[in-house]
């Protein structure tokens, strides 16, 4: 289709590897604008603008407590990029993130279940979830991963299992909802 030449191109310049590192949402934005011309900066952060908000979302219960499942600001700022390139950034932060989260997930859940947990590559796993997290707008997901990060930062390894099974869930859900936003016009 229309978008396999520039997917290529980024692909090319090393996105994919770009993807599955720990990157801030400048970073991304930064790179992606040295693919996409953007008319008029993604900075575009939906000032006034709801209408995309009025598909019905009724607020669901989860277990995060006060925490929103995700960070609207990022999820928008994306979309927003997407909008104005017309290129699918948002859907392509999301395939990294549904892909590249689900094995450091799997990993955790590996990890948290050995005999003798190795803190230390937990807490890098707790990390680099924590930083694809960020980016991808799921804000409760990024918030247990730093939690699980400072526990093993103090080697804490009491309630890993039960924080292991909160991020498995939590990023079950944030893909459900991030996926509603795909090819959203």
């Amino acid at each position: 289709g229309m978008g396999d030449n520039l997917r290529q191109q980024c692909l090319d310049s090393g996105m994919n590897e770009v993807m599955s590192k720990p990157f801030s949402l400048q970073e991304l934005e930064q790179m992606l604008l040295r693919y996409l011309p953007v008319p008029n900066g993604p900075k575009s952060t939906s000032a006034g603008k709801t209408t995309e908000r009025d598909i019905e979302h009724e607020p669901e219960p989860d277990d995060t407590g006060p925490l929103s499942l995700l960070d609207m600001g990022t999820v928008d700022t994306l979309l927003n990029i997407s909008r104005d390139t017309g290129n699918p950034v948002f859907d392509r932060v999301l395939d990294a993130f549904t892909q590249e989260a689900e094995k450091l997930v799997a990993q955790l859940n590996e990890q948290v279940n050995l005999d003798e947990p190795d803190f230390t590559t937990i807490g890098e796993i707790a990390h680099a979830l924590k930083s694809m997290a960020g980016n991808s707008g799921a804000k409760a997901l990024y918030e247990l991963c730093k939690e699980l990060e400072g526990k093993m930062k103090n080697t804490q390894g009491s309630d890993i299992h039960s924080l292991a099974q909160r991020i498995q869930s939590i990023f079950t859900i944030s893909c459900e909802k991030l996926e509603a936003f795909r090819h959203v016009d």
